[in-house]
């Protein structure tokens, strides 16, 4: 605001000066976070939209949409907020510090306390991928992902499944830009799998990828999971995935917004959208 009045030079309260924006629809928001872009990665995001913005619904039903996620759940992130034996389970950044109203000398009065819980957190990375027909396979990763561990979840497991889902079908493979996906080794297996065909995904592209939406759910249905085991934590998260397999209308709609989301990015020239 003190900017503004700045570079105006009116002498005008700032007080006038929201009230004038209020009027025309105008209000304060929290900025959009989102990692830097830099223009390069801009023009790459634009070269690849304008290459597949025109292709048909049938092209994105054949495309797998594949990523890496790490479930991580703190114990703490349930506050109870304990007040006259009324429990409210929020958030810990949401409960705050909470006043009451007591006598001299009843500070640790059972009524009186806020209680926190803060003890360990459990996470577990998985990979996963998906299509427009449905949910595909949704695998633990056991320790730090390595690119022979990438090429046995890429052998062992997406194969196969591709084959049942596909049969003789040639379909396209989306994956992010991490170091262990350009691996040599693992560039070689893509170069040798003739039924699989990697399309040029740029770097800084999560709001292009719709399995991204599916983490985002998936977070939220579990937002107030507690666990005590690692165990725990992937048995949830995959019980979760699971109850989206019969919502086949989710994952068509996902895959199919990759032609709005490449609009998006023409419209932006290459820019963040609202994904």
């Amino acid at each position: 605001m003190k900017s503004l009045l700045d570079v105006t030079e009116v002498n005008v309260s700032p007080l006038t000066i929201m009230r004038v924006l209020k009027k025309r629809g105008i209000f304060p928001r929290r900025a959009a976070r989102k990692l830097f872009l830099s223009t390069a990665h801009a023009n790459l995001r634009l070269e690849f939209a304008l290459t597949f913005a025109e292709r048909p619904a049938e092209f994105w039903e054949h495309v797998v949409f594949s990523d890496e996620k790490t479930f991580g759940y703190s114990t703490n992130i349930i506050l109870q907020c304990v007040i006259n034996n009324n429990i409210s389970h929020l958030r810990s950044d949401e409960c705050g510090r909470v006043f009451v109203y007591r006598t001299n000398g009843t500070r640790f009065d059972p009524n009186h306390v806020q209680i926190t819980d803060r003890s360990g957190r459990k996470t577990v990375p998985v990979w996963a991928w998906f299509s427009a027909s449905g949910p595909g396979d949704f695998v633990r990763i056991h320790g730090k992902l390595t690119a022979e561990k990438y090429l046995a979840i890429l052998g062992d497991t997406l194969l196969p499944s591709l084959h049942i889902r596909f049969p003789g079908i040639r379909v396209n493979f989306i994956q992010d830009k991490s170091p262990i996906h350009g691996a040599n080794v693992v560039k070689n297996w893509f170069a040798n799998t003739p039924n699989i065909e990697l399309l040029p995904w740029p770097a800084k592209g999560a709001d292009m990828n719709p399995i991204e939406n599916v983490w985002g759910d998936m977070v939220k249905d579990s937002e107030f999971f507690r666990p005590r085991t690692d165990d725990e934590v992937f048995e949830k998260v995959l019980s979760i995935w699971e109850g989206y397999r019969g919502n086949h209308n989710y994952w068509r709609k996902l895959a199919l917004s990759m032609i709005n989301r490449l609009r998006l990015v023409i419209e932006n020239e290459g820019n963040w959208t609202r994904y």
